[in-house]
């Protein structure tokens, strides 16, 4: 690796990643390191960096497992009227912060964003259409 490019701007590597045919474009890079070498490894294997991207572009959603608390506590965040936090818990045994997790991260793996507001005094989780 060019020793001149430990010293470029992280926005200028994203630049040039983006700027690669055929790889999945980011908008920053956890580290520099992280960004130099996804680099070097689509200059020097071209094909390989597209089938990686192309595979995660062309990913299917995760789903949940049919019938499970989480499949069960998904299909409630979509429906129009959105789940209260109380309904989420009963529906699935969970604690406040075991919902808040999955409201953040689980649905967030699903491709979809999650509305929260107030509706007479109860919190109400919906998923953005």
């Amino acid at each position: 690796m060019g020793s001149d490019w430990g010293h470029w701007p992280l926005k200028r590597l994203v630049a040039i990643w983006n700027s690669l045919p055929g790889v999945a474009p980011v908008e920053k890079f956890t580290s520099r390191q992280i960004a130099l070498e996804r680099i070097w490894r689509a200059v020097e294997f071209p094909t390989q960096a597209r089938r990686n991207a192309t595979a995660k572009v062309g990913k299917a959603k995760l789903h949940f497992r049919d019938g499970s608390k989480a499949a069960q506590a998904y299909a409630l965040l979509c429906r129009p009227e959105g789940v209260t936090m109380c309904e989420l818990q009963m529906l699935t045994g969970w604690q406040r912060h075991t919902v808040r997790g999955f409201l953040s991260a689980s649905v967030r793996k699903q491709g979809s964003r999650v509305r929260s507001f107030q509706r007479a005094g109860e919190r109400v989780y919906q998923v953005k259409s």
